[in-house]
């Protein structure tokens, strides 16, 4: 499989941040600064699997649990958030 290395830099009219697109293939990695590698484990249709190797006090969740854990209103107790 050939590897592509596009670099991209995307926005939207939606999108506050201006995003950096890279194309990968099964077992390419990512770099994160000095902590953080994201490889790109497995390719199956439409799903992605990736691992990611990251120090224990960074946490790391899935976008829509993190928007539950930070926008769920603070007067809930904490289990049913």
């Amino acid at each position: 499989m050939q590897h592509s290395h596009n670099i991209i830099f995307a926005s939207t009219e939606k999108e506050i941040q201006t995003k950096l697109v890279l194309t990968r293939c099964a077992d390419d990695s990512i770099q994160i600064g000095d902590d953080v590698e994201i490889t790109v484990l497995e390719i199956k249709g439409n799903q992605v699997k990736i691992g990611i190797n990251a120090p224990r006090e960074l946490e790391v969740h899935r976008s829509e649990v993190f928007a539950k854990i930070n926008y769920a209103p603070h007067d809930e107790p904490l289990a049913s958030r």
